[in-house]
């Protein structure tokens, strides 16, 4: 009996140590593998798409050197998502300096606060400030909530210091356009300082004064003014030899641009959409649109990330000869269960099989025409202005599909992806009632239970 109980025993330890060792194996190997699992539910420590494609795209050396405290958070928090990028490309080097142990070095970099992050490739840097990674939003009764957004940071930077030369983005102006200058809820002021980080040089065009130049991308957004028989020439002057631009077309404007882009095969509809099954916070004018397969459009519909548009028109192919050299694309459309409104001005906004075109409806298309000389002609067309104004930047998706568009005219293909998420602090908001319930719970039903089940199998136990 004695010898069992002593085998028992002895059976018991081994049986621990094998799980123990078990345990150890897995843990070293996956320290060590490169193998990462990120379980969080906005996918917080998974780099964006567009982060991984710019970081395996960089061919040239990049040393990365972080002025942080050794042991302080947010050398942590730089540390492991610094980390994520030199593992995709080894030209990336990764240095900390503690500016308190090394004076001299951090003042050779002319460094002044802690927690600044330099990016250098050859003649090329760009320092990103402390105030630039851990944002400070303030909340109701002036809560102050710090919000992490080092990877846009970083990856901004990196665009910065690797990349061969600024693209210029011209906005037209004179037609009483939206103005990157308006820091109103219509203005477009929190684009411009989007562009500007993602590295485009921004300029304010009269074709009246100015001609454009073939290098420049063109965007045009929501002209309330017709333009003028001259104004139209240059337009047409500059894609005809291989221009790309971006337009914006608000519904109800009337800017003429309508006829001059038929001449691209190029539909420009006189209605506002209203979608019934697809749309935000039960807003049937601002419709959820549907993706289509594009460059464009193509890592938004595989994430599923939303974009939406507000009073939108309707954006469609004109019906051409088959031997057409212009290639068209939709990008957007929305649900089966819309219709393009003709009446839009009307009171009552309802179905009419006689004038209103049933859904699903084209908002936003490609137009790429064959090049004749040098270049291609290029033109993203929408029938909204809106999602990219400062009252719907924070959807994530409209940003992504600006910028995408942006990207695809410019031929900068790397560019084409998600951009990184903003980290944001997960909060419970309880009633009273609920919270009482946990209390409860917690306090007095969960110990309850533990100390009866206790009580029971002591019991058994006795009868045995």
């Amino acid at each position: 009996m004695k010898n069992n109980r002593f085998l028992l025993k002895v059976n018991t330890v081994i049986y621990t140590l094998i799980v123990l060792g078990i345990f150890v194996v897995v843990y070293s190997l996956l320290t060590v593998l490169p193998w990462r699992w990120d379980v969080t539910a906005n996918k917080k420590h998974t780099l964006s798409s567009q982060t991984v494609k710019i970081v395996q795209n960089i061919s040239k050396q990049v040393e990365i050197t972080a002025f942080c405290q050794d042991g302080s958070p947010q050398k942590e928090k730089i540390s492991d998502l610094l980390n994520n990028y030199t593992r995709l490309n080894k030209k990336l080097s990764l240095t900390f300096v503690d500016p308190d142990k090394q004076p001299s070095l951090t003042s050779r970099y002319k460094i002044k606060n802690y927690n600044t992050v330099v990016f250098q490739s050859g003649t090329q840097r760009k320092d990103i400030l402390d105030h630039e990674i851990f944002f400070q939003n303030y909340g109701p009764e002036y809560q102050v909530n710090m919000e992490f957004r080092g990877e846009s940071a970083f990856t901004n930077a990196l665009i910065a210091v690797t990349s061969k030369g600024k693209k210029r983005l011209c906005f037209l102006v004179g037609h009483e356009e939206a103005l990157l200058e308006d820091n109103d809820r219509d203005g477009l002021s929190g684009l411009k300082d989007i562009l500007e980080q993602q590295n485009y040089n921004i300029k304010s065009l009269n074709l009246i004064l100015e001609d454009i130049d073939e290098n420049d991308i063109l965007v045009v957004a929501a002209p309330k003014r017709t333009f003028i028989k001259k104004e139209l020439s240059k337009l047409t002057n500059f894609f005809t030899s291989g221009g790309k631009g971006l337009f914006l077309l608000d519904a109800i404007n009337n800017s003429g641009l309508a006829k001059w882009l038929d001449a691209w095969d190029i539909g420009i509809g006189n209605n506002i959409i209203i979608d019934t099954q697809r749309n935000y916070f039960f807003d049937a004018s601002s419709p959820l649109p549907e993706y289509l397969p594009h460059e464009i459009t193509d890592d938004l519909l595989k994430q599923r990330i939303p974009t939406v548009f507000f009073l939108a028109r309707s954006i469609h192919p004109q019906k051409t000869l088959k031997e057409s050299p212009i290639k068209i694309t939709p990008l957007l459309q929305s649900s089966s269960g819309s219709w393009a409104e003709s009446n839009y001005q009307s009171k009552k906004v309802q179905y009419d099989k006689d004038i209103d075109q049933k859904g699903p409806v084209v908002m936003g298309l490609a137009m790429e025409k064959p090049p004749t000389g040098n270049f291609s002609t290029k033109m993203v067309v929408f029938g909204d202005v809106d999602f990219i104004s400062n009252k719907a930047l924070s959807i994530q998706g409209n940003i992504d599909l600006f910028l995408n568009s942006i990207a695809w005219l410019a031929e900068e293909k790397d560019k084409i992806a998600i951009r990184p998420l903003k980290e944001e602090t997960s909060k419970i908001t309880l009633t009273p009632l609920r919270a009482r319930l946990i209390y409860i719970i917690s306090l007095f039903v969960i110990p309850g239970f533990i100390i009866l089940m206790g009580i029971v199998v002591w019991l058994r136990r006795r009868r045995l």
